[in-house]
Formats: structure tokens, C-alpha cells, sequence
């Protein structure tokens, strides 16, 4: 139970001095809302829903307020969805670590771990490994050597870490895999040779890696992934790729060895972007988007294989249809 002022406060939306003292039990969807839970409208396609919404109170922009029934609380803000996700949080706050290690775990002596720490069962961490205040290591992860865990950080179950730097409070979900070898062979007359991989992989602050993440450690130098970035469940990044702060990236999507990404990208689902190349700040490409060539213009947003700017893409599709159309029709 949360008092709707609290709420109010955390998402700096105003409130009357009448509602100050209504309390609310939990977050719902307009539609299944009722009397005591509070929802929010962040798109005008569920404004119907908005109309007949149960729900004691609502996370709504100015230009949806009207939207409401009289006896909705609204909730103005100026964004509905990120009001929603820490209204969310007070309810669903993210669990604590709970200080010890599981007498199945097997810890090195010469491993570091902070009195503080959670480590789960079967878990295993190798020499000069270092886990930091608060962390929650949990059940049969493995932590191997040139691995460090950050303050506050999570890391979920099955997970394997090698020659990985992680950072503070990022959360890592079951099944991801970092610093293993990157796909580095020379072609010979007489057969492949393998390359070392000899490089790290350096993740920075607030990171979320989704289930079963891969990230390459580097040839050379580092693969890095740069601040508050989040990655999709089964993103593969390959070695000697450097991405910027703030990048969100799509599930099933790829990005090929020593591409470097710039700061708030956005990239959709299953996109694929080749090696050697560079994309702009701000880029945003959508899902299943082949990337072929250099993105050099800040803020643009790419589509299709291969990828070009969203209208050309689109005037290219529209292009094919009106030539398949009088084809068809000459038949």
C-alpha cells in the first residue's frame, strides 16, 4: 500500500490536498484497473480504455487528461510511461542483497568477495576475481579469472563471466556469457588458424543484459559497453565492438567485430550491422535492418536490407509494389 501523495512526489506530478491522503494498493492496466490501483495512459489508442478505467488514479499527459472519468485521480506528467516505471518500482522495488554465501559455492581463496554480497548456490569464483559491496551473485554462475563485479550489481543464474569488468548496479539476466573467444580465424592455403583472443571486455554503470546476452571479449583491446546501455535477451556482440552511453538494442539483434556505436542508439529486433563500420549518435534503426555501410549523420533513423534512410527505404518498397501491381495487371 503506497500513499498516492508519495507517488505524486516521485513522478513530480501535482496533486490537490484532497487526494493526499487516498491509497493505492498496486499498478494495473487501464482495462483491468479498479477501485485503489492506479494505472497510466502514455498512448492515445487506449484512450477507450482510459474512458472506463476503474482505477483510483492515472499517469496521464496533459493532452490525454481529458480522456478520464470524473472520478479518476489524474496524475499529469510530461512522459506517462518512465512516471509508470517508477510508480512501478515503489511497489516492485528490486530485491536486496542478503548478505552470505551458500555453503555449495566454491570461492577461491585469493577471490575478493564483499562481506555484503549474495552468492547463490553452486556458484563458483576463481582466483583474483573481485565481487563488490551489495552484489547478488546467483545460483551456478560462474565468475573465472580478470573478472570484477561492480557495487550493486546482479547477476543471474548460469551466467559465465571471464576477463569481464562490470560496473555498479547493472543487472545481468540468466544465461549471458562474456569474454569468451570473438570469431578471429586467418584463412591459409593449408586450413584456418585461430587467433587469440587476448582482449577484455569492460561493461559499463547501470547496464541491463538480457537472458542468454553473448558479448566477445576483444582480439586486442576491449570489447566495451558503455553506460546505462540495454541489451535485448540473445544480442550477440561481437569483439573489438564499442558502444556508446544509453544505446538500447533489440532481441536477436548482431553487431560484428570493431563497429563502433555512438551514444542513444536504438536498434530493432533481429538488425544485423556488419564489422568495421561506424554508426552516429542518435541513430535509431528498425527491426530486421541489414547494415552494410557507415552511418555518419547524427540522429537519422535507417531501415531494410541493406539499410538506407527510412524514406528512401520506404519509397523503394512503394516503388516494387507499383511495378508488381502493373505487372499483375498486364497478365
Amino acid at each position: 500500500m503506497r500513499q498516492l501523495k508519495d507517488i505524486a512526489k516521485a513522478v513530480k506530478a501535482p496533486i490537490t490536498e484532497a487526494h493526499e491522503g487516498v491509497s493505492v494498493y498496486g499498478v494495473k492496466t487501464l482495462k483491468n484497473a479498479n477501485e485503489g490501483s492506479i494505472s497510466f495512459l502514455s498512448n492515445s489508442k487506449y484512450a477507450s480504455d482510459a474512458e472506463r478505467t476503474g482505477a483510483t488514479a492515472v499517469l496521464v499527459s496533459p493532452k490525454d487528461a481529458a480522456f478520464l472519468p470524473a472520478h479518476v485521480i489524474p496524475l499529469v506528467v510530461d512522459n506517462p510511461y518512465a512516471a509508470f516505471a517508477v510508480a512501478l518500482t515503489m511497489f516492485h522495488p528490486a530485491p536486496k542483497a542478503i548478505a552470505g554465501i551458500h555453503s555449495s559455492a566454491v570461492i577461491h581463496a585469493d577471490a575478493a568477495v564483499a562481506p555484503s554480497a549474495e552468492i547463490g548456490p553452486y556458484v563458483v569464483i576463481e582466483e583474483g576475481v573481485t565481487v563488490a559491496e551489495n552484489c547478488i551473485i546467483d545460483s551456478h554462475v560462474v565468475l573465472k579469472k580478470g573478472t570484477s563485479i561492480g557495487e550493486g550489481t546482479r547477476i543471474g543464474s548460469g551466467s559465465v563471466l571471464q576477463k569481464t569488468t562490470v560496473g555498479a548496479h547493472c543487472l545481468f539476466h540468466s544465461g549471458v556469457k562474456t569474454g569468451q573467444d570473438g570469431f578471429g580465424f586467418a584463412p591459409t592455403d593449408t586450413g584456418v588458424i585461430k587467433v587469440p583472443q587476448v582482449g577484455g571486455v569492460v561493461i559499463g554503470n547501470h547496464v541491463e543484459l538480457g537472458a542468454n546476452c553473448t558479448i566477445d571479449c576483444g582480439a586486442l583491446d576491449d570489447t566495451i559497453i558503455g553506460d546505462g546501455c540495454k541489451l535485448d535477451n540473445q544480442v550477440q556482440i561481437a569483439h573489438n565492438v564499442k558502444i556508446g552511453m544509453f544505446c538500447m538494442i533489440a532481441g536477436q539483434a548482431g553487431i560484428a567485430g570493431s563497429t563502433t556505436l555512438g551514444n542513444g542508439i536504438i536498434v530493432g529486433g533481429q538488425s544485423a550491422i556488419a564489422g568495421h563500420l561506424s554508426i552516429a549518435d542518435g541513430t535509431t534503426l528498425a527491426g530486421r535492418s541489414g547494415v552494410t555501410k557507415s552511418i555518419t549523420n547524427p540522429g537519422e533513423t535507417w531501415g531494410g536490407l541493406p539499410a538506407l534512410p527510412i524514406r528512401e527505404w520506404r519509397r523503394m518498397n512503394a516503388t516494387l509494389m507499383r511495378m508488381m501491381k502493373s505487372r499483375n495487371k498486364g497478365k
